[in-house]
């Protein structure tokens, strides 16, 4: 596993990769001193990425992702689709996961409540979760100016989680079901759902 970093993608520079140990020992190691707070070099991506399989990207600051959308999403496919390499993309930006993703997973507070294809998830979304991500993005050339909708409530404490659904407590359709855990349940061959109101629905 390598992960993208942000210094990277500043004025079309080529990706430059860190590994991520674990416990494969024979992975190549990209770590290396260099100067600043990254101590992550920059490297002609051709040989490292021959050897990985999986690339990450993630939120390492406001702006990182949304450098990676306007400079270099073509060509993290090209070296998805040369090498035969994943890309991870871990954001709450729906705007580069759209661009970017084959395959989404969304998660609450630290559990997986739906996964599908980009089709699914951003066309036919299940969750009340998922609902109100998609909700709350900006929708261009809207002239409304209507305030951009919110998901009421916050996100509870690893400490203190609710009884049952994580995320009953900010849920507008939460029920007396909610309060026991809910497991995945199939919609579909690529789309699962954490959700009570939704298996309710498929077992009609």
């Amino acid at each position: 596993v390598a992960e993208l970093h942000h210094d990277s993608f500043r004025g079309g520079a080529q990706p430059a990769l860190r590994h991520r140990p674990d416990e494969n020992a024979n992975a190549p190691r990209l770590r290396e001193r260099h100067e600043g707070p990254r101590f992550a070099r920059r490297i002609d991506p051709i040989r490292p990425v021959r050897r990985l399989r999986v690339a990450q990207i993630r939120e390492q600051g406001g702006d990182y992702l949304v450098t990676v959308k306007q400079n270099q999403p073509q060509l993290l496919r090209d070296l998805q689709q040369e090498f035969g390499m994943a890309i991870l993309i871990v954001s709450h930006d729906l705007g580069v996961i759209a661009d970017l993703a084959e395959q989404i997973i969304v998660m609450y507070a630290g559990r997986i409540v739906e996964k599908g294809s980009a089709e699914e998830i951003f066309y036919e979304p299940k969750h009340p979760y998922t609902r109100g991500l998609l909700k709350s993005v900006p929708v261009l050339g809207d002239t409304s100016h209507s305030k951009l909708y919110s998901i009421p409530g916050t996100v509870p404490s690893p400490l203190a989680m609710p009884k049952g659904c994580s995320f009953r407590p900010r849920c507008s359709e939460r029920f007396e079901k909610c309060t026991e855990p809910p497991q995945l349940i199939t919609l579909g061959a690529t789309h699962e759902v954490r959700c009570w109101a939704r298996e309710q629905e498929v077992q009609k």
